[in-house]
């Protein structure tokens, strides 16, 4: 049995890059670099606008799925901080079982 930090599924830089540009094709070439990875999900940043989000472990996922839900209803209020626009949800691939998700970037800290 693997510890339960152990990710179920890592997307790689080359797999992320070929999923992305699988599905979405408007954005290709994809450019990416790693924005970040943690117990649920790696990030990558895409053509410096896009944070795109792929779940390492089956828990992940309906995590992501309520943030895509709920992002729209954010965007028409008047928030303090800038909230992310859902742009785009990913589908799972023969090699990659879940769904995935790109996020508008937003800069700081």
């Amino acid at each position: 049995m693997n510890p339960v930090w152990t990710p179920e599924h890592v997307v790689d830089s080359a797999q992320a890059a070929r999923l992305i540009a699988e599905q979405f094709p408007e954005l290709a070439p994809v450019r990416l670099e790693t924005a970040g990875e943690g117990f649920d999900n790696t990030v990558y940043l895409v053509n410096e606008a896009y944070a795109f989000r792929f779940p390492r472990r089956d828990i992940a996922i309906a995590l992501l799925q309520r943030e895509c839900a709920i992002l729209p209803a954010l965007a028409g209020l008047d928030m303090p901080l800038d909230i992310p626009k859902l742009y785009c949800s990913g589908s799972p691939a023969a090699d990659y079982p879940w769904p995935f998700a790109g996020f508008s970037f937003v800069r700081g800290k």
